[in-house]
């Protein structure tokens, strides 16, 4: 027998066999990770993400939407580690509680995004021909949209200084 076995130990604690294919895909992994150092750490970076939205409500010190007769603009301070709002909100707590929200809307955009990518290819490679060029034209016009995106931002900084004047 490959694994090793070795029932109860004189601590106490059960030993569990552990197979080799086990061992092998866990060393996989290690290699894996130390081939593509990047990609660990966003994997880590996610994995964070989805534990604080997850665990939100327990690790939020102060709930987020209540408000405070207390300092408001406050500085970090140990009682408020981000500071707090013009309302005297904790500022630490509505980030963690932004988390589940955030976390939602970009699972959705990516599902969303895949599947319009996934049928405009499925429709694009079976009809070919008309479909396919229509869909392809739609697709360029992708540059166009990015100049729209920079007017909208000159747009809103000179409507935001116009405001604060």
């Amino acid at each position: 027998m490959r694994g090793t076995w070795g029932g109860v130990a004189a601590s106490g604690v059960e030993m569990v066999l552990v197979s080799p294919a086990a061992r092998s895909r866990w060393r996989r992994l290690a290699l894996l990770a130390r081939q593509n150092p990047a990609g660990t750490a966003a994997l880590l970076v996610i994995v964070a993400v989805a534990l604080v939205a997850a665990l939100a409500p327990i690790l939020a010190p102060y709930d987020p939407a209540a408000l405070s007769v207390g300092p408001r603009l406050a500085p970090p301070s140990s009682q408020h580690l981000f500071g707090t709002d013009n309302l005297g909100r904790d500022l630490l707590s509505r980030v963690i509680a932004g988390t589940r929200i955030a976390l939602l809307v970009s699972v959705l955009s990516i599902g969303l995004g895949t599947t319009i990518g996934s049928f405009m290819g499925l429709v694009s490679g079976w009809f070919q021909g008309a479909a396919d060029e229509v869909l392809q034209r739609w697709r360029a016009r992708g540059p166009a949209n990015q100049e729209l995106v920079r007017q909208l931002q000159v747009g809103y900084r000179q409507l935001r200084e116009a405001l604060a004047n």
